[in-house]
């Protein structure tokens, strides 16, 4: 009886070895990776001023997309149609998120990303429109200061 428990007591304190043997701390592995930093006229997601008159509002400036639209009045609220292009240069469909910074950001809307969205397939465009309102603002107020777009692949 004592040879079958010691026989069962060695089986375990060789099991209990084994999976111990198979644990580790930290690993460390080299990968490769290369960035390349473009304006965002080159980028996989590319922005840029809108065919047509309302287009005027965005220009590209050191790379970046920038929106100005100067002498809006305090209390004034508007719609500008057509202000911006986004388009997908990758190979991989979108969907386009965004995070407003500034003081006043409950001013401005980008009507298709805020109220119906946007998903953009390889090579698809769409042409974002804003809808601004200042009251409540006073002359010299700043409406909004950057925009984050996010991609997120869509599978």
């Amino acid at each position: 009886m004592i040879k079958k428990i010691s026989a069962v007591a060695l089986f375990f304190v060789a099991c209990l070895a084994i999976m111990a043997s198979g644990a580790f701390n930290s690993v460390t592995a080299e990968r490769v990776a290369s960035i390349n930093v473009v304006g965002d006229g080159a980028a996989l997601l590319s922005f840029s001023p809108a065919d047509g008159p309302n287009g005027s509002y965005a220009n590209i400036v050191n790379g970046k997309l920038c929106i100005d639209i100067p002498n809006m009045n305090a209390g004034a609220s508007a719609i500008i149609n057509d202000v911006f292009t986004v388009t997908n240069s990758s190979s991989s469909s979108v969907r386009l998120e965004h995070i407003e910074h500034g003081d006043n950001t409950g001013n401005v809307w980008f009507i298709r990303l805020h109220y119906i969205g946007v998903t953009l397939g390889p090579g698809e465009s769409y042409t974002e429109s804003m809808a601004l309102a200042t009251q409540e603002l006073s002359p010299g107020d700043n409406i909004l200061q950057s925009v984050t777009f996010i991609a997120t692949v869509v599978e």
